[in-house]
């Protein structure tokens, strides 16, 4: 969009073109750093104050109900980092990355061998 605003499409179907607009925010004031596993967006919001430093709160957005969840957290203005975490059975300690399902099958380097 541009720097008045953002808005947040999604693509339906993993088909290529086929984006829909989610919703739109205008305010520049407002950026988007990542979004929740229920799609909800996270947002950090500059918060002015005049004659001393600027501000930041991180929300979560619901565009359906249009609801504001304060996080509760608290920084200078621009200075959140949102950095997504991704949930995994691999075991950093085993160099040779093989898992053991309950002694059935064994899963080594992406392959599974009974």
């Amino acid at each position: 969009m541009n720097d008045a605003g953002f808005g947040v499409w999604v693509m339906l179907d993993s088909v290529p073109k086929s984006f829909v607009r989610i919703f739109t925010i205008k305010s520049s004031d407002l950026s988007v750093k990542g979004f929740r596993k229920n799609g909800e967006p996270i947002i950090e919001s500059v918060e002015h104050h005049p004659g001393q430093r600027d501000s930041s709160v991180l929300v979560a957005f619901d565009p359906d109900s249009k609801d504001i969840n304060d996080f509760e957290i608290n920084a200078s203005a621009h200075s959140f980092c949102v950095y997504p975490h991704i949930e995994t059975l691999l075991l950093l300690d085993q160099p040779d990355f093989v898992i053991y399902d309950q002694g059935k099958a064994t899963l080594q380097s992406g392959e599974l061998k009974a």
